[in-house]
């Protein structure tokens, strides 16, 4: 029996994010929790994470081992739940010899988890809480890349990926006003922003840009609209 996607309650899903990231060693202020968690939405049906890329493309990428050592692959044999010591996860197989408990797989492979991700998705299998009609549900989870740095695009990323969607839509017209940007021509790239020219625009954070749409700092809670 499959197990449904679910919608669990704001401050069970920042727990689940939050365990996570400690155990995948995703640190703030360089991590961080952005989505319908940052934003205080009181129900939660995905978790989103915004992390820097390696600096050197040679080097270890560290979240990406760290996922790919918590999750099991696409496809795999029927799930048998496991609580660990936390009560939020259950273990997505039963593993092939006996390990201890700690040793579980918390999570499933949706797309993306290879060296150098941009962006990747994977299945956490959670434990529901009392009076839910199914003792087990599934929440994605997607994990974001930002290029970091003062010509970086954190910002961008990290105002894109809070949403909603429409707030996203209503800056990207805001912007094109303010930067004209020529019709037809993209306003983003890549996830960098794009001036007039088609260059990249550095956002090192969300600040650089409501600055470059003149509008002030609106709290991740109080987006809506702009327009």
């Amino acid at each position: 029996m499959s197990v449904a996607t679910v919608t669990v309650e704001l401050l069970r899903a920042r727990s689940v994010a939050q365990t996570l990231m400690h155990g995948w060693g995703m640190l703030a202020p360089h991590c961080a929790i952005v989505g319908s968690i940052r934003r205080e939405s009181p129900l939660v049906h995905d978790i989103d994470l915004i992390a820097p890329l390696p600096s050197d493309p040679e080097a270890t990428d560290w979240l990406y081992e760290a996922i790919a050592h918590d999750s099991e692959p696409a496809a795999e044999p029927e799930p048998k739940p496991r609580q660990d010591g936390m009560g939020l996860f259950a273990a997505t197989v039963a593993p092939a010899e006996p390990q201890p408990k700690s040793l579980g797989k918390r999570c499933r492979v949706v797309r993306g988890v290879r060296k150098g991700f941009l962006a990747c998705t994977v299945e956490v299998r959670v434990r529901m809480g009392p009076g839910s009609h199914e003792p087990f549900g599934t929440l994605q989870l997607q994990v974001f890349r930002y290029v970091p740095g003062l010509h970086g695009n954190r910002g961008w990323v990290e105002l894109m990926r809070t949403g909603p969607a429409e707030f996203g839509r209503d800056f990207l017209v805001l912007y094109r006003e303010t930067q004209r940007i020529p019709n037809g021509q993209p306003a983003s790239r890549d996830a960098f922003l794009l001036d007039s020219s088609g260059q990249s625009v550095p956002t090192p954070d969300e600040q650089a840009c409501f600055n470059l749409i003149g509008r002030p700092f609106i709290e991740p809670k109080n987006r809506k609209v702009l327009l």
